[in-house]
């Protein structure tokens, strides 16, 4: 399912974190309006410049 229009941290309720890594965390999340659950993965902007790792988590973002 694709949301449409803008969306941000606040249409969210944060319910638990799922997952970590060096980059970030991935949360369990429901959306406020909807109600629905999703997995939000929230990534270091830091980290990922200072690793070089900027085209790899694009084409992360495109496959997903």
């Amino acid at each position: 399912m694709k949301m449409t229009g803008n969306v941000s941290i606040n249409d969210f309720v944060l319910l638990q974190v799922i997952g970590k890594g060096s980059y970030g965390k991935v949360y369990l999340v429901k959306k406020k309006d909807t109600q629905i659950h999703y997995a939000l993965k929230v990534l270091k902007k830091e980290e990922i410049i200072r690793k070089k790792q900027y085209e790899h988590t694009m084409a992360e973002r495109r496959i997903l």
